[in-house]
């Protein structure tokens, strides 16, 4: 089994994070390697649409939805006032780039 890496990639805002992820991503992905990266969002976000079915059964109440097509996958998690996790990497993959930095990631 292949051991699972973790490298973050930090600095100041408007320093060049997201290029380099990018570019590592693209050197990783044709030396063959599968990666994923985590980005910690300061900010509410939704990967969903007012008016899909999936939206529809967020907003009646359910904790979790899976999207699943032909070409990807996502889970979309709702913490109900639950803290959020501190997630370190992606067992799916050997490699995870984790983009940027913050409290709830931070080694303890």
């Amino acid at each position: 089994m292949t051991k699972h890496r973790l490298f973050a990639i930090v600095g100041w805002k408007d320093s060049g994070k997201t290029t380099l992820v990018a570019k590592l991503v693209e050197h990783f992905t044709r030396q063959g390697l599968s990666v994923s990266t985590l980005k910690h969002a300061h900010h509410s976000f939704d990967l969903d649409q007012a008016g899909t079915d999936s939206f529809k059964h967020r907003s009646a109440g359910a904790t979790e939805v899976v999207l699943v097509s032909g070409k990807r996958w996502a889970i979309q998690h709702e913490l109900n006032n639950e803290p959020e996790p501190t997630i370190w990497g992606n067992a799916r993959t050997p490699l995870t780039l984790r983009h940027g930095v913050g409290r709830r990631f931070q080694r303890r």
